[in-house]
């Protein structure tokens, strides 16, 4: 993805690539659109659940709140980070 900042004039890049997390919130599974590194956490930063080579989490264990994702590749580049809702 490409911006440009018109006060400036300066193009950049986006950092994070745009990968699909689907459905959140949701009660059991979160889909990924690319295969990928998942760790989710707590809002205290405790890690929960860490996972390699995913497609798909099954969340339904956890309990009803909000949680942290963080999503890399197999070089551990970030592809996304974002709030996860579990009903």
């Amino acid at each position: 993805m490409k911006f440009v900042d018109s006060s400036v004039g300066i193009d950049y890049k986006n950092t994070l690539n745009d990968i699909l997390i689907h459905p959140n919130p949701t009660e059991k599974v979160l889909y990924f659109s690319v295969l990928c590194n998942v760790t989710i956490s707590t809002t205290n930063g405790q890690v929960i659940i860490d996972r390699k080579n995913a497609t798909s989490l099954d969340i339904s264990d956890l309990s009803t709140g909000i949680y942290l994702l963080t999503a890399t590749d197999n070089n551990n580049r970030i592809l996304q980070r974002s709030k996860i809702v579990k009903k």
